[in-house]
């Protein structure tokens, strides 16, 4: 059975144990995973952050910026990011970026991973919410990437090689 430590008060603590065990089933990865740490972190300011760096011993842990709620949606969506790294091979744990490759990247994989969310019918972002994320970042970096582009990574199966290939791309 997976143990579930907070290290940040919670009010709803029993609920959010019933969401996050009702993620690892939806994912069927409780197995492989062993501990999960939910803390507050600072430094991450409004944003939300899994590291599954120790997922070989079981290890995850979620952060929650200053500004962020613990919710059925962003414990389904960083929950599935642990799920892609197990079952699908995107794990970037132990890979260097630059500050611009990690923004692409991860706005890559955002759209991968709750375009899939939606399709299997489990909370996720919505893909308005991940339309703002993807003009921000297209405009940041002056990608020239079209509404296609977001149409094509919705929801996309993707692979490791897949995304690092769009990521050279940009060192």
């Amino acid at each position: 059975m997976t143990e579930i430590i907070f290290k940040l008060r919670c009010k709803n603590e029993a609920y959010v144990i019933s969401v996050i065990r009702n993620a690892l089933d939806s994912f069927q990865i409780k197995e492989k995973i062993k501990l999960i740490i939910i803390k507050r972190d600072k430094r991450i300011g409004n944003d939300i952050n899994v590291d599954y760096s120790k997922l070989d011993s079981g290890k995850i842990i979620i952060s929650f910026g200053n500004g962020k709620r613990i919710t059925k949606v962003s414990i389904f969506h960083e929950l599935g990011h642990a799920w892609d790294a197990i079952k699908n091979g995107l794990d970037f744990s132990h890979d260097k970026f630059s500050k611009k490759q990690h923004m692409i990247g991860g706005m890559i994989v955002n759209l991968s991973l709750d375009g899939r969310l939606e399709k299997m019918g489990l909370p996720h972002f919505s893909k308005t919410e991940r339309f703002k994320l993807f003009r921000q970042v297209n405009k940041k970096f002056n990608l020239g990437l079209a509404k296609s582009d977001f149409s094509k990574l919705w929801g996309a199966d993707l692979k490791k090689k897949d995304v690092m290939k769009i990521l050279n791309k940009y060192k």
